[in-house]
């Protein structure tokens, strides 16, 4: 069942479902960063990367910012 589910999601969306997964992540990342306070770790945690530091790769590897960057630019200071 797992085959046929990424098989179905590349189909529908054109990637693989952990990029769609990790894209998500990252987007509803993004909206925290913008909206609270809450300290980059907590929003990586909240997002499902418990690892800090793989949550700053990702985030950094899907917008070209560090969050910390992503928030200053965007969000609340």
């Amino acid at each position: 069942m797992p085959l046929r589910t990424s098989h179905a999601v590349r189909e529908a969306c054109g990637v693989s479902l952990q990029e769609l997964v990790h894209t998500e992540r990252v987007r509803l990342a993004q909206k925290l960063l913008t909206i609270t306070v809450d300290p980059v770790a907590v929003i990586g945690s909240a997002v499902g990367w418990d690892d800090q530091p793989h949550f700053s790769r990702m985030f950094r590897r899907a917008t070209g910012l560090a969050p910390g960057q992503w928030r200053q630019r965007h969000g609340v200071a």
